[in-house]
């Protein structure tokens, strides 16, 4: 199989399954708090199935957050097991891939996600979903 081919696939399986959660935006603002350190406060906007949803919580940081706000909002009990991120080329321009692992909880079933944008908190917020899409709603992100 030709490269050409094997990032097409990989594309397709991992960056691009946004079906039925499909991420818009994510606004993330840090506090310092005197008992844990610095605390996230993000607020999430999404589409299921088209649907506009609009959500907000906080954690450790804007990837905690946006896992406590989705878990709460689609009643689903998952943890991100690992995530990686990478620069895609040398420059300060240069976009960030992130990998993240989930795994649900309940059934011990674990998958995948990747995302790619110019933005690293971005970029993991796409992973996340995609991991999502992937964990929950095969058939769907499947097409």
């Amino acid at each position: 199989m030709d490269p050409e081919r094997i990032l097409k696939v990989f594309t397709e399986e991992y960056v691009e399954v946004k079906e039925p959660l499909f991420f818009k935006n994510l606004r993330s603002m840090d506090m310092e708090d005197e008992k844990q350190g610095y605390i996230s406060f993000v607020q999430l906007s999404f589409e299921n199935r088209g649907v506009l949803k609009e959500l907000s919580a906080s954690g450790s940081g804007p990837i905690e957050a946006t896992v406590n706000a989705l878990r709460k909002e689609l009643k689903r009990d998952f943890t991100v097991i690992d995530y990686n991120e990478h620069a895609l080329g040398a420059e300060a321009s240069a976009k960030a891939v992130s990998y993240i692992h989930l795994m649900d909880r309940e059934s011990g079933k674990s998958t995948f996600g990747v995302g790619i944008s110019s933005n690293i908190t971005r970029s993991s917020v796409r992973a996340l979903f995609s991991a999502i899409n992937r964990l929950y709603y095969p058939k769907t992100a499947e097409g």
